[in-house]
């Protein structure tokens, strides 16, 4: 029962840190695409 409830806090743990690189990455996308939007 630990072991499971270690499991699911493990996964749930790698899927908050995927999702926070993800909206990094996104992010960091939109600030370049408004950059390129006041150049032109």
């Amino acid at each position: 029962m630990i072991f499971m409830s270690r499991k699911m806090l493990l996964v749930l743990l790698s899927f908050l840190v995927v999702l926070a690189g993800c909206t990094a990455v996104v992010g960091i996308i939109a600030e370049e695409g408004i950059k390129q939007r006041h150049r032109n």
